[in-house]
């Protein structure tokens, strides 16, 4: 709903009402929905005045049992003003779970004229299954909780996301071996990857073990990794039966096992005894 007057008075205004705005359907229609998802219902209002002039906004939205890439955060707020200095839109928003523990802390920018817009996200003890939205078929479900920061930038039609995060009591699966591995450590995430710097991981069992390696992509798209774990008497291997699979079974190691190619085509390699 949009009232009110535009004109060159600093005291009319265009009011702007919002009322259960799907976002992540709006974010479908951008570049950004490779990059993030936005789940909840979006209730706000904003104010621009001086419209013809020197424009000023206001506004706030609020999106209520939020959350991102598809797992819940908590209530999202969050405010935004124009900075007529830098021409952009300037976005301050705060995450809070259902136990009244603040999450998240956004900041974030907007440049229209240069088609760029930013997000600096700043987590305490968040749910890290988001993290599935970009390491899906990879590494899946990932559990545990993150904290850390977190950009996810982009412009014209690049997205790209980067970061430290402490995933902290944390578990990962690497689907082409079936091997689950528990965790407490730091994975950075740039431009171009996703990175495991020779993590420490057990397996169910308190079998230790190192982790390393990466998950490759250009701009979410042409997926590549290239993984590493060095074993000591671990669980490296746990799959089902399957007629259609050349191997399966439990496999306890002491050595290395490397997992690389992309989507189509995963190559394993293993020396160990």
């Amino acid at each position: 709903i949009v009232e009110g007057t535009a004109s060159t008075s600093p005291t009319d205004s265009l009011d702007v009402k919002l009322t259960n705005i799907n976002l992540d359907y709006l974010l479908s229609y951008t570049e950004a929905n490779k990059a993030i998802s936005i789940m909840g219902p979006v209730t706000g209002q904003a104010k621009v005045y001086n419209v013809f002039s020197a424009p000023m906004l206001e506004a706030e939205a609020f999106i209520p049992n939020g959350g991102l890439n598809g797992v819940y955060m908590g209530d999202i707020t969050a405010k935004a003003n124009l900075d007529r200095e830098s021409k952009s839109i300037l976005i301050f928003g705060e995450i809070i779970d259902s136990t009244n523990h603040k999450v998240a802390d956004v900041t974030g920018k907007v440049i229209p004229a240069q088609k760029w817009w930013g997000l600096d996200i700043a987590c305490d003890s968040v749910d890290i299954h988001f993290i599935d939205f970009w390491t899906k078929g990879i590494i899946a479900n990932p559990q545990g909780r993150g904290y850390g920061r977190v950009k996810v930038e982009g412009q014209d039609h690049k997205v790209w996301v980067t970061g430290r995060a402490l995933a902290k009591d944390a578990q990962i699966t690497v689907p082409q071996i079936g091997a689950t591995f528990y965790l407490t450590d730091s994975i950075f995430l740039d431009s171009t990857a996703i990175r495991f710097p020779d993590i420490t991981v057990y397996d169910q069992y308190g079998h230790s073990g190192i982790f390393s390696g990466a998950v490759y992509h250009d701009n979410f798209l042409d997926i590549r990794f290239d993984l590493r774990a060095q074993a000591n008497n671990m669980k490296v291997m746990d799959l089902p039966k399957d007629q259609q699979a050349f191997f399966y079974g439990q496999v306890f190691g002491t050595g290395d096992v490397h997992i690389y190619g992309d989507e189509k085509d995963c190559k394993i390699d293993v020396n160990a005894r």
